[in-house]
């Protein structure tokens, strides 16, 4: 599945920010929210093509069970962080 070049490459750049906030003891709130919304689009856009893409039911679960976990990933470092 591909997704929007720029929701990707933005994703990649919150990591690194992330990184950094985190070593400087930074607020990193608003990059969490950010990248969890992305995560939300590229479920969103993944669960409107799949069926062309061939996934089956169990495949779709499986693959929406893994950004759900990642979603629930960054929610949790939102808590860790404040």
């Amino acid at each position: 599945m591909k997704y929007s070049p720029e929701l990707v490459a933005r994703s990649q750049e919150i990591v690194r920010q992330v990184k950094e906030a985190e070593k400087m003891n930074k607020p990193i709130e608003h990059l969490v929210r950010e990248q969890i919304d992305i995560m939300e689009c590229q479920k969103d856009e993944f669960i409107k093509n799949a069926d062309n893409l061939g996934f089956d039911d169990l495949g779709k679960a499986r693959v929406e069970i893994q950004i759900y976990s990642n979603i629930k990933y960054w929610a949790k470092k939102n808590r860790i962080a404040r």
